[in-house]
């Protein structure tokens, strides 16, 4: 009896994957493709922006800390690999009645990324985001969901970093 649920056990560690396995998907999954308006009123298509470099996706809001921090650690990494065709997607999903805010705020952080707003969580939906925030996607040029990263902690940049110069170099080849 104890041998079998010793195999049991064995069997769950083998065949079900860890966070960060699921975080780096193998077999690629195209992201939807979407549309928002900036806090610029301008309407941004997602498709209109693949095929020039990876594009970093966060969902994100004002009063999630730990989003705030993963863009703020992210601004060094925009500003090494902007001019490689990086793109910051930061998908805002305040409400309507924020927009003033996160403008204000955006201006006061410096963030030089696209802030989109999908006040209504519908792309968070599409997306499969889920209740946490940060949510982060790493496209490649094809519109691939390379890297999946749930929540934030300090050092997630050398993931991100990874994964960017992944897709960096595959377009030099």
């Amino acid at each position: 009896m104890k041998l079998k649920n010793l195999i049991f056990i064995l069997v769950l560690f083998i065949f079900i994957p860890t966070q960060e396995k699921r975080d780096t998907l193998k077999s690629y999954k195209k992201a939807p493709s979407f549309s928002l308006y900036n806090i610029n009123k301008e309407k941004i298509y997602l498709d209109s922006l693949l095929n020039k470099g990876p594009i970093f996706i966060s969902f994100w809001a004002l009063w999630c800390k730990l989003c705030i921090q993963e863009l703020d650690a992210f601004k060094k990494i925009y500003d090494q690999y902007e001019t490689l065709g990086l793109k910051v997607l930061a998908i805002s999903e305040d409400g309507p009645r924020a927009v003033n805010n996160i403008k204000s705020f955006v201006k006061g952080k410096k963030w030089k990324y696209e802030i989109l707003l999908d006040p209504d969580g519908k792309i968070r939906e599409l997306f499969g985001v889920g209740s946490t925030l940060p949510t982060s996607f790493i496209l490649d040029k094809e519109g691939n969901i390379r890297l999946i990263s749930r929540g934030y902690k300090k050092g997630d940049e050398k993931k991100f970093v990874k994964v960017i110069e992944e897709i960096i170099n595959e377009a030099k080849e």
